[in-house]
């Protein structure tokens, strides 16, 4: 969407179900945490990596415009975190020692998709 160059901060399925495990089984485990892969990519990176692992074809990127016009007209939403995107990482998770079995972009989607 748009120029590709926004970020996503994406994570694995099976990451974030053993972060829920994982805060649950550790009282020490409170406040705000990032619940996302340590590795955030470009829009662009994504949808290539996504394309690839369920076999489509390059497509050309969304237009802003499009995506706002969509987004206001069909989704009734703000299109600004498409366009803009965020780069979060999961800084407190990473310094109280939780371990990432997905944190690799092109590996979690062959894993989901198996």
């Amino acid at each position: 969407m748009g120029n590709g160059k926004q970020y996503i901060s994406w994570i694995d399925v099976n990451d974030l179900s053993e972060m829920f495990r994982w805060s649950i089984e550790r009282p020490n485990v409170q406040g705000v945490y990032n619940a996302t892969s340590p590795n955030p990519v470009a829009n662009r990176e994504f949808m290539r990596e996504l394309r690839k692992a369920i076999g489509r074809p390059w497509s050309p990127p969304i237009p802003g415009f499009v995506v706002k016009l969509g987004a206001k007209l069909v989704l009734r939403t703000e299109p600004t975190l498409a366009l803009t995107g965020q780069r979060c990482i999961p800084r407190r998770f990473q310094q109280q020692g939780f371990e990432f079995r997905h944190p690799d972009l092109a590996r979690a989607f062959r894993d989901v998709l198996a």
